[in-house]
């Protein structure tokens, strides 16, 4: 799940609109596998967990940026003045 989470946050353009959230979710995961292989698995199974929100955290930011953006493009367009023919 947690992989499935960060490729998502990364399709949402976390990268450049949350890239500390994604860095974040990375490197819980790096720690998650690094203790998979050691068969310490409930520390892999919580730092998994901290990887998935981590990384949905930085798909709702970068989705959240985004859409503000969208809105404030939007709205700019919308306030101009009309001219008159």
């Amino acid at each position: 799940m947690a992989r499935a989470a960060i490729s998502d946050a990364e399709s949402a353009g976390a990268a450049d609109r949350a890239p500390a959230e994604l860095a974040e979710a990375r490197d819980r995961l790096a720690h998650a596998e690094a203790h998979s292989r050691l068969r310490h698995y409930d520390e892999a199974l919580a730092f998994a967990q901290e990887a998935e929100a981590n990384a949905r955290l930085a798909s709702l930011k970068a989705r959240a940026t985004a859409a503000e953006a969208a809105f404030r493009a939007a709205k700019g367009q919308s306030e101009e003045p009309t001219r008159a023919p």
